[in-house]
């Protein structure tokens, strides 16, 4: 099945705007945690992000943080067990932080205004190929747990 299988949408999360009927927790609790967890999330990819593009330059700390969050976001909602108002608070919070398709991009958009669009290619590319690869290695690997 995909991810729309387990929770009725993509990523396997239904749109923000509070508890569903059955889930519990308040809007406002789900609001302060999705806060919460998205500033983690977000904390989380600033140190990737330093630690990688300090070995290499050049959008590789983001690249890093969205291969990464893929993989975390695919055993996430493949998960079982995984309450769906967890999963919700968990993928719009955490993974909204911490991945950053904006600043990937700048990053494409970048290496076209150097001159380099065969970079561009394949970074785009990379990027994309790379976040379907780890997204559907992490649902492998949540579905075993």
């Amino acid at each position: 099945g995909g991810l729309a299988d387990r929770r009725g949408m993509p990523g396997g999360v239904r749109p923000s705007g509070g508890a569903q009927p059955g889930e519990g927790g308040s809007p406002a609790m789900t609001f302060a945690a999705v806060c919460l967890v998205g500033g983690l999330g977000a904390v989380c990819r600033f140190g990737l992000d330093s630690l990688v593009s300090r070995r290499a330059p050049g959008g590789w700390g983001t690249f890093a943080a969205n291969a990464v969050g893929c993989l975390l976001l695919g055993v996430a909602v493949a998960c079982p067990g995984m309450p769906p108002q967890a999963a919700r608070i968990l993928t719009t919070g955490f993974f909204g932080g911490f991945t950053t398709f904006s600043t990937a991009m700048a990053d494409a958009v970048r290496h076209l205004e150097r001159g380099r669009p065969a970079h561009t290619a394949a970074h785009l590319l990379g990027t994309y190929g790379t976040g379907l690869a780890a997204l559907e290695l992490g649902r492998v690997l949540g579905a075993a747990l």
